[in-house]
């Protein structure tokens, strides 16, 4: 019976991972506004089919993992244990988007980007392709 709920364990871990990676990427600039928040919502709503409950419960539960974390290497292994590379170029592609909601990038968001790209093992010309991704992304949010 135990081995029925591993895999549930592992993705309960994997969310919080990313959510916690996420909130990270939110407040590397200092401040946490409301596009970001959407952008977190956003992208744990895509990447993991959670509804508002379910994203609201893992939020703070991340918040709390982020705020005792001594690295973000606690966060990255587990995706690196158990997502494939393209998942991970797609999960950066997200962190991406958190950093351009407020419409520009800060040096300390630009360096710890290029911290979770190479502790998450994405080469350079996934990391770029996912950055301009993003920022069409949320540009073309303005024109809707």
């Amino acid at each position: 019976m135990q081995m029925d709920s591993a895999p549930e364990s592992d993705e309960k871990a994997l969310r919080r991972a990313t959510a916690a990676l996420l909130i990270e990427v939110s407040r590397a600039d200092s401040e946490i506004d409301d596009e970001e928040e959407t952008a977190i919502y956003d992208a744990l709503r895509e990447s993991f089919d959670l509804d508002g409950a379910e994203i609201d419960a893992l939020v703070l539960e991340a918040q709390d993992a982020a705020d005792v974390a001594t690295c973000l290497r606690e966060f990255t292994t587990r995706l690196n244990e158990q997502l494939e590379p393209e998942r991970k170029v797609q999960i950066l592609e997200w962190l991406w988007r958190v950093a351009w909601a407020d419409r520009r990038i800060e040096a300390h968001e630009q360096h710890l980007m290029r911290k979770l790209a190479g502790l998450l093992y994405v080469g350079q010309k996934d990391y770029v392709a996912a950055k301009l991704r993003a920022r069409r992304a949320v540009l073309a949010s303005d024109h809707r």
